[in-house]
């Protein structure tokens, strides 16, 4: 459904233009008269109240409406125009996570741990709100032009209120980064998240995914029976200690992941702290090493000083032994 640019909704926004569409919904540019600033309005596809979709997109605003995060998309509205439901949500001037690293095509560890620790601060404060996302990709993740990350599309999010909903729908969510137990039927939990958060790193770390087949059946298999190849194999200039916590994060086990963000996030600091150290000796161990210029101009007058110095010593005896060979002639001249 397609709705015309220009029109007021709710006595309040303005429709400018579309922005992107899915299978529940369509997001548009929207303006707010009152606040006279941009918006993103998310309208509900269809009208059927009873359907699945209807009770989700319900759920959703009534879980975002809730979330106050600064990670995290702002909700500002919602209400119903046109027997449509409407999510009023904050304008993200920016990019996408996975615009950003096709133009890089991988990035620096450093980086790659720095968004780690945004994103996962988001999700932290998510589950504590007793929330699943369910669809954590870099499509969902939005750079903005102040380069902070923010995390979006909350549209098939879990809640504890929802399970029924959720056992009714079949897999949902992008199948490259769902955790192998969600294929087997269990439902999404923290665990199964640091899954998905392992997946993101991962094609941050090497622009690839881990498991990619040639159908969505294939890619499942994948996930399911395959090792990823470590990372650092695609990109070597990845540090050691963040491969380790990937592929923790990668683990089939759903015992030997992570088991919560708080605990990722520990883990990546901790990797941060021990390679600031490390940084740290190297300099220290370089700066022993180095000599500055004065030392180095210091060191060439001591050079120079020391050959004129042998110089003159030199020419001393070479006269010394001159004047003995004259005294030499002039004795045996004078016998």
């Amino acid at each position: 459904m397609e709705f015309k640019t220009n029109i007021v909704i709710n006595d309040k926004y303005k429709i400018v233009s579309e922005i992107g569409r899915g299978a529940s919904a369509v997001v548009y540019l929207g303006y707010d008269l009152f606040s006279e600033k941009n918006v993103a309005l998310k309208i509900q596809n269809q009208k059927d109240e009873f359907s699945n979709m209807d009770k989700r997109f319900k759920l959703e605003a009534n879980a975002l409406l809730n979330l106050n995060h600064k990670n995290i998309v702002s909700t500002y509205d919602y209400f119903i125009w046109n027997n449509r439901r409407v999510i009023v949500m904050e304008y993200l001037d920016g990019k996408t996570l996975e615009r950003y690293i096709k133009e890089k095509k991988y990035l620096s560890s450093e980086e790659v741990a720095s968004f780690a620790l945004e994103i996962l601060k988001a999700l932290d404060y998510v589950h504590q709100n007793g929330i699943m996302h369910r669809d954590l990709k870099p499509a969902n993740i939005t750079i903005t032009i102040d380069n902070k990350l923010k995390l979006m599309d909350f549209g098939i999010i879990q809640t504890s209120i929802n399970q029924e909903l959720t056992r009714e729908a079949s897999i949902i969510g992008t199948i490259q980064y769902l955790a192998p137990e969600i294929f087997k039927g269990e439902k999404s939990s923290p665990p199964s998240e640091m899954f998905s958060i392992g997946v993101l790193l991962y094609r941050m770390s090497t622009g690839v995914l881990p498991f990619k087949g040639t159908s969505h059946e294939d890619t499942a298999k994948k996930i399911l029976n395959d090792e990823p190849l470590p990372p650092t194999k695609i990109n070597p200039n990845l540090d050691s200690g963040l491969e380790k916590i990937i592929l923790k994060l990668l683990e089939k086990d759903y015992y030997n992941r992570y088991q919560t963000a708080q605990e990722t996030i520990k883990a990546i600091n901790d990797y941060l702290h021990k390679s600031k150290n490390i940084l740290k000796f190297r300099t220290i161990a370089q700066e022993k090493n180095k000599i500055n210029p004065e030392q180095k101009l210091q060191s060439k007058s001591k050079k120079k000083a020391k050959k004129i110095k042998l110089l003159n010593y030199l020419l001393f005896f070479i006269t010394i032994i001159i004047v003995l060979i004259i005294a030499l002639l002039l004795v045996f001249i004078i016998n």
